[in-house]
């Protein structure tokens, strides 16, 4: 039972990395878009 219990507890992290993992990834990737749409805009007033 307790070994179980550990197993559902180290699951659980093991997939809660993940989904922060990707969550990071899309923050990172949706920052880099904002950021080329800031540049696009900023050479176009130029």
């Amino acid at each position: 039972m307790c070994f179980l219990r550990f197993f559902v507890i180290a699951w659980g992290g093991l997939l809660g990395m993940i989904f922060v993992k990707q969550i990071l990834a899309f923050c990172k990737w949706e920052r880099k878009r904002e950021e080329e749409r800031e540049l696009k805009k900023n050479k176009e007033i130029i």
